[in-house]
């Protein structure tokens, strides 16, 4: 199974508009999950990828499901 790099990219505009529905800055995320600011710039973008345990810390600190993050993203993968 291989992931589609618009799959990435689906996935950080996903977790961008969650966030700003948060009012949340991509400091407090970063902050909140341990990883600098930069990661969660490249995150947004689809330019890094993330671990498992750093999607679900991202979820958990948005007050979201994994489930909700994914749905209808199952497309991207091949």
């Amino acid at each position: 199974m291989s992931v589609a790099p618009e799959f990435e990219q689906a996935l950080g505009r996903r977790i961008a508009a969650r966030r700003l529905s948060l009012k949340m800055t991509q400091g407090h995320l970063a902050s909140a999950i341990g990883l600098g600011r930069t990661s969660i710039v490249n995150i947004e973008a689809g330019r890094q990828q993330m671990l498992l345990g750093t999607f679900l810390a991202v979820c958990q600190s948005m007050n979201t499901t994994p489930q909700a993050m994914l749905k209808g993203l199952e497309g991207y993968i091949h």
